[in-house]
């Protein structure tokens, strides 16, 4: 099959035995790729849920601006207070760039 030849200057007992050495080997690092790829998947999921919720409290402190932003412009706020909300609103605005948007759900 990989047209690899060899000569053996040993009997039948001792080839079978090296044969299944190698395929211990084999089974070995089929098991080791295999966790690997699990811990990696488990990472991604892991990353992916924080980003996720990352969104969402960002999604959330920009609400609450929003709301301070309208009872800025209602009025009765001083200009200290209102020069506080716009420079939260410019950092979370920073998160909120960092973050991909969720995508839009198609019909």
């Amino acid at each position: 099959m990989f047209g690899i030849k060899f000569r053996c200057r040993c009997d039948t007992d001792e080839l079978q035995a090296k044969l299944d050495q190698i395929a211990a080997s084999i089974h070995n690092l089929k098991g080791a790729i295999m966790a690997t790829k699990d811990e990696v998947l488990a990472d991604l999921t892991a990353i992916a849920t924080t980003v996720s919720k990352i969104g969402t409290e960002t999604s959330a402190s920009l609400a609450k601006i929003a709301e301070l932003e309208a009872l800025i412009a209602a009025g009765g706020v001083s200009q200290d207070i209102a020069d506080k909300v716009a420079e939260i609103k410019a950092s979370i605005t920073a998160v909120d760039d960092l973050v991909a948007d969720a995508p839009t759900p198609t019909p």
